[in-house]
């Protein structure tokens, strides 16, 4: 019986050793699953994106499957208008705009106020106040779009929210001294 005992422990090592990575696996494929949206600061598009993470923890552990890149009717604008470069297609960069788990929400990534703004309704606005203040546009927009590029989405955010106010270019140029870090001013 002596000489078993130690041929049994090593099974039990073995078997531990094998079932706990399988019994972990199987956790994370049912429960760690994670779905959200994401924005690139390279492409200006925004994608649908799935992942797997651990629980509770929220560490991702699988690479991102991604869907088709959409842009927003302010982005094409931007396009459109001369304001922003198109991008290839390859974006380097992204950042979570909202993640979402089954029991628990992860919560709203750095880009989520910015994104906001891009949305149909808001987008529209922003296309109108374009046209109607075509001189406040020129200084604005490039500063937003910069702000984006170095991933500054608060103040990117704020300096939009803020513009509505503006009546002339030196309102504008008074948003853009106290939003956008010298380094970053055009």
């Amino acid at each position: 019986m002596r000489h078993d005992a130690p041929v049994n422990r090593l099974m039990r090592i073995v078997a531990a050793s094998v079932s706990l990575p399988f019994a972990l696996a199987l956790v994370v494929l049912g429960v760690g699953r994670v779905s959200g949206e994401r924005f690139s600061p390279d492409s200006f598009a925004q994608q649908e994106a799935t992942w797997w993470a651990l629980p509770v923890a929220g560490t991702r552990v699988s690479p991102v499957i991604a869907g088709r890149e959409l842009r927003s009717p302010l982005v094409e604008h931007w396009i459109a208008s001369g304001y922003l470069a198109r991008r290839p297609a390859q974006a380097d960069r992204w950042d979570v705009v909202v993640a979402r788990h089954w029991s628990w929400r992860t919560g709203d990534g750095r880009a989520r106020w910015f994104v906001r703004e891009l949305q149909s309704e808001p987008a529209q606005r922003w296309i109108a106040w374009s046209h109607d203040h075509a001189e406040l546009a020129v200084r604005a927009w490039p500063a937003v779009i910069g702000l984006v590029r170095e991933q500054r989405y608060e103040n990117a955010y704020l300096l939009m929210r803020q513009l509505g106010a503006a009546t002339t270019p030196e309102d504008v140029e008074r948003l853009v001294t106290s939003l956008v870090p010298r380094e970053l001013r055009q």
